[in-house]
C-alpha cells in the first residue's frame, strides 16, 4: 500500500522537524480524513527522530516495499 496525498501532503506541510514518531502519529490522530489503513502504515515507522518529510515518506515506502 501507497502512503495517501493526505498523509504525503500533512508529513511535507504542516509538521516541523526534525520530528519523532511518537510526534507525527500525534498528528495523525488529529485528522479525521486520514484513513485507518494509512495511520497503520504510520504506526509501523521505525522509532528514531526524523529529520525530514522524505525521510518519513521513504520510511514508509521501505516498510510497504
Amino acid at each position: 500500500m501507497r502512503i495517501s496525498k493526505d498523509v504525503e501532503q500533512h508529513v511535507r506541510k504542516h509538521m516541523q522537524y526534525p520530528t519523532t514518531k511518537e510526534k507525527i502519529l500525534a498528528q495523525c490522530d488529529n485528522m479525521v480524513e486520514i484513513a485507518s489503513s494509512n495511520k497503520e502504515l504510520v504506526e509501523r515507522l521505525p522509532e528514531k527522530t526524523y529529520r525530514n518529510a522524505d525521510e518519513v515518506i521513504k520510511a514508509i515506502a521501505t516498510d510497504t516495499a
